[in-house]
């Protein structure tokens, strides 16, 4: 943001108010909900704009949520003079007077009967910078599942504050506060809670190293997190090495090692504690629950971990590395040398309820996807993955380089003709052999194994999870 702010921060939360009155006035939130869609994931994700719309809705989004430039007097009919003096004077919007058009710095994301401020051009600066909604922040605020309502409520790497917006009570009888290292942040999620009305949630910028309980000096009902728990190589090649926001060692639990060594002094009595996690481990099982069952035996907390997702290493290093074959192998060789198959999403909810004698943590699987799993388990019809495997091979595969149509048609064929002829083969194969299966085959169309075994998953999966169409008859 400018150092130099002709109006005072109460100005701009005065401003800020009545953008979103006019967000609400032109229903703002239910068109950013009209043109998102689910992928494999469990993350919403964009899509291209809606067919019919409010030219100012559809201006407002261009705005806000598509980084598109808005011709100045279409900006002018939607804002007022005073909002958008303000939001420059702040440095949230910008005007080119040569070509007449206005750029927003900030994204607004609605958040149930809220809206969340952003900055994901500040991440542009320095690793301390990055002001964004990342996909494990939605999909952790779904999955936060505390077991009673939380009075004092801790949320550690609170960054935009959405998991402290999203919890069910919310009124002034409630003591929330979010911490982050990144002063940018704390910046934008008190910004966040004045434009949300909301003074019981707070923010203070504070690092883990200072010590978490002697620094706050209270305990709390419920402690949340979404910390940098990404396992990242320690080659300074790897573009995700010394990200502070993802960054989580070699391990991933870098900075959730440091927050469970405080958690017995934070906690109260029957207190709780949810954090989302990954990590790297077997087929079978993520390496996390070893260290986890150590803990558990130390404090005597109940601890249970759920399996959201469990991946091939050869599709995380695919989706890391963006394409990029050095990157690839990279992360490849780093996989390697941590001895891993899989790549794991997992929440981890912790319970202070002692215990006398020595229990086992409780391990569950929630999985969408199992690509440790043969094909034959599913029900799967040979047809429709023929008819149906030249879209995902475009989507995912060789068809993201450029190439002619010609050739590329002529390898779908190819394709085809060997998934018809190899169909007992890859029918008991793994989803993860399979595609391995196919990027030996045809390396001239896989650049991978990460996005061969992609296209296969997908298609098998899709076409498993497809609903069968309703019949509608008219009366």
């Amino acid at each position: 943001m400018s150092k130099t702010k002709k109006s005072s921060k109460r100005d701009l939360t005065h401003a800020l108010q009545l953008l979103k009155k006019v967000l609400w006035e032109w229903e703002y939130p239910t068109a950013y909900w009209q043109q998102l869609r689910h992928g494999l994931g469990m993350i919403p994700y964009n899509r291209r704009s809606l067919s019919r719309c409010h030219p100012t809705t559809r201006d407002l989004l261009k705005l806000f949520l598509h980084d598109e430039a808005v011709a100045v007097q279409n900006t002018q009919a939607a804002l007022n003079k005073n909002i958008i003096k303000t939001l420059r004077e702040w440095d949230f919007l910008t005007i080119d007077e040569n070509k007449n058009i206005v750029r927003s710095k900030v994204r607004i994301i609605p958040l149930q009967s809220r809206f969340l401020l952003l900055h994901p051009h500040a991440k542009q600066k320095t690793p301390h910078h990055p002001v964004y909604l990342g996909a494990d922040s939605l999909m952790f605020s779904r999955f936060l599942l505390p077991r009673k309502k939380s009075r004092k409520v801790l949320d550690v790497g609170t960054g935009t504050g959405i998991l402290l917006f999203s919890l069910p009570w919310q009124d002034d009888s409630r003591y929330y506060l979010g911490i982050d290292v990144n002063s940018q942040a704390i910046e934008m999620a008190q910004l966040n809670a004045a434009l949300n009305n909301t003074p019981w949630i707070r923010f203070q910028q504070l690092d883990l190293q200072d010590g978490l309980a002697a620094t706050l000096d209270t305990r709390f009902d419920l402690v949340i997190g979404n910390l940098p728990i990404i396992p990242t190589p320690t080659d300074p090649r790897c573009k995700w090495h010394g990200r502070l926001h993802v960054d989580g060692g070699p391990d991933g639990q870098k900075y959730l090692r440091m927050v469970l060594q405080e958690i017995p002094k934070l906690l109260e009595q029957d207190g709780e504690a949810q954090f989302l996690a990954c990590s790297l481990g077997s087929s079978t099982m993520p390496f996390l629950l070893e260290e986890m069952q150590k803990w558990m035996d130390e404090t005597r907390h109940l601890i249970t971990v759920v399996a959201l997702k469990k991946i091939p290493v050869e599709i995380d290093a695919y989706f890391r590395s963006h394409g990029n074959k050095e990157q690839y192998n990279i992360w490849m060789r780093f996989f390697q040398q941590e001895r891993a198959e899989a790549w794991y999403r997992l929440i981890v909810r912790i319970h202070d309820k002692k215990t006398k004698k020595t229990t086992r943590l409780q391990y569950l699987e929630t999985l969408r996807t199992d690509f440790f799993e043969p094909v034959k388990n599913k029900k799967v019809d040979k047809r429709r993955v023929v008819l149906n495997f030249p879209h995902y091979l475009v989507e995912v595969g060789f068809a993201r380089k450029h190439v002619k149509i010609e050739q590329l048609l002529a390898l779908t064929r190819d394709l085809v003709d060997f998934i018809n002829t190899h169909w007992k083969q890859l029918r008991n194969l793994s989803i993860k052999d399979g595609g391995m299966y196919l990027k030996e085959h045809f390396p001239e169309v896989f650049p991978t194994s990460g996005a061969a075994m992609l296209s296969w998953g997908s298609c098998i999966e899709e076409l498993d999870q497809k609903p069968p169409q309703l019949t509608r008859k008219l009366l």
